[in-house]
């Protein structure tokens, strides 16, 4: 939705309204509309350690890093929507695909409860 240059929340609404197939200014809709959007634009503070585990408060993340030209794997704690909305997006999709009638609703309670 957002280009090299950012963008608005305007562009966001319209990229969303599109993956949705609700009407939108570009005047079309997907052949498929999106059952899930990840959408992931900003917050999260990995300067704060609230639950004490002498870690700042993100997600922890699998990276790579070949700044050295050999590939060394590590795990590292990242902030923003940017970590936490795949994680929700592929957990909606999983729920989706063993239940692919789940509504929005059903799905929140479902998150809420767990595995009670």
């Amino acid at each position: 939705m957002l280009g090299v240059g950012g963008g608005t929340t305007y562009d966001v609404d319209q990229g969303v309204r599109y993956a949705a197939g609700l009407t939108n200014d570009s005047g079309t809709v997907p052949a498929e509309v999106a059952d899930i959007i990840n959408l992931s634009l900003a917050g999260g503070d990995v300067t704060v350690d609230r639950n004490g585990d002498s870690n700042g408060d993100g997600v922890l993340s699998c990276i790579v890093d070949d700044t050295s030209g050999v590939r060394v794997t590590n795990y590292a704690f990242y902030q923003d929507t940017s970590m936490a909305a795949p994680h929700m997006a592929g957990v909606a999709a999983l729920m989706k695909a063993i239940d692919p009638g789940l509504t929005p609703s059903e799905f929140d309670f479902l998150l809420i409860v767990g595995n009670e």
